[in-house]
């Protein structure tokens, strides 16, 4: 396939799209479930998938009190009274 304008692209994908009410057929042609299995595969052998070998270590999940800083530029942990750090005593889970 050539390369194509993008006023060409649109008219070739929206000729895909079916008139309102009108009844489509899925299967055969281009949208028949063979046909998506033979692009799978092929897309398979050209592009094959590798395995990392190498160990990929976990990113750390950011904590609440952090992610509520980064959001609303507000410290959660500050108490607005006197201006100290407050400790988590417990958390609720119901």
């Amino acid at each position: 396939m050539g390369r194509t304008d993008y006023l060409e692209f649109i008219a070739r994908v929206t000729s895909h799209i079916p008139d309102k009410g009108q009844v489509t057929v899925r299967y055969f042609g281009l949208y028949a479930n063979a046909h998506r299995g033979k692009i799978k595969k092929a897309s398979l052998e050209a592009f094959p998938l590798r395995m990392v070998e190498e160990e990929l270590r976990p990113i750390p999940a950011k904590g609440w009190a952090e992610m509520i800083r980064k959001v609303y530029e507000i410290d959660p942990m500050v108490c607005p009274q006197c201006g100290g750090t407050m400790k988590i005593h417990a958390f609720l889970t119901d």
